[in-house]
């Protein structure tokens, strides 16, 4: 028995609702931990490397996983949120800075790069409702998304200096979550609350 059948066997004895939930592989080796954190929270998961043939119509929810490069060298990606439209998404890390580039705002290299580091998120609790503030959170990337959102998002929490590493869409269930949740560092688990009244 591998790690997601016991995590299947785990979730079915909890009885979960299931959310048809389609994962986007960007070709990143947290991708696995990015599933099984949503298994975890009642997710039926089928991960996609290639966006060929995919159906939206019979998902109910789009997780855009991380990933090297910035947002411009995945225009298929880009491609299927217009199509996606107003149904709820969750971007990780890369999926994250997708989710900005999208509205229109800016994703720049940094010149301090994390990778595996531990970060205290500031939040006014309006969203991570269960979570203190700040909150230690796990970052993993070299890209960060400019201070300034662009009209369209809001952000849900930034780093001691101003840095946002989340935020969500203002006028539908688009979350993006510039660290990594899925990391065994991070403190967060999934909540369907988040994109399901």
């Amino acid at each position: 028995m591998n790690i997601f059948n016991v995590i299947e066997l785990y979730s079915s004895k909890r009885q979960l609702k299931k959310i048809k939930t389609l994962l986007i592989n960007h070709q990143d080796s947290f991708t696995r931990n990015v599933q099984a954190w949503l298994v975890l929270g009642g997710c039926d998961v089928h991960v996609y490397d290639n966006l060929d043939g995919v159906v939206l119509s019979e998902y109910d929810f789009l997780v855009l996983g991380p990933g090297p490069g910035h947002p411009e060298d995945w225009p298929a990606t880009l491609s299927l949120m217009k199509k996606w439209k107003k149904k709820p998404m969750l971007g990780i890390c890369l999926g994250c800075q997708l989710i900005v580039h999208y509205f229109g705002g800016s994703v720049e290299k940094d010149g301090d790069p994390c990778h595996g580091e531990n970060v205290e998120m500031h939040h006014d609790k309006s969203f991570f409702l269960e979570y203190d503030s700040p909150l230690l959170v796990t970052r993993y990337n070299s890209l960060m998304i400019g201070k300034h959102l662009p009209d369209g998002l809001v952000k849900l929490g930034s780093s001691e200096r101003g840095d946002v590493l989340a935020c969500k869409a203002v006028h539908q269930h688009w979350i993006g979550m510039l660290f990594h949740p899925d990391s065994f560092l991070s403190e967060v688990k999934f909540n369907a609350r988040w994109f399901f009244d």
